[in-house]
């Protein structure tokens, strides 16, 4: 299983834990060395699979690019 796949299966697994305590927010991060910008792939990917699970109020900030 790739990263993203990996990353996706533990939120999937603890999303609805976190949801039943009444947290408002979730915060997912991703860090990157060398200049390649794959935190910004990753964090763009997981955004889509978020909004495709149903979660529209997914919401991400790059910090290095804004």
């Amino acid at each position: 299983c790739d990263y993203l796949g990996q990353v996706q299966a533990f939120v999937g697994a603890w999303l609805p834990r976190f949801e039943n305590e009444t947290r408002s927010y979730l915060t997912i991060a991703f860090g990157c060395t060398g200049g390649r910008h794959r935190s910004v792939y990753l964090a763009e990917a997981m955004a889509r699979w978020l909004r495709e699970q149903g979660r529209e109020d997914v919401v991400t900030f790059h910090r290095e690019l804004e």
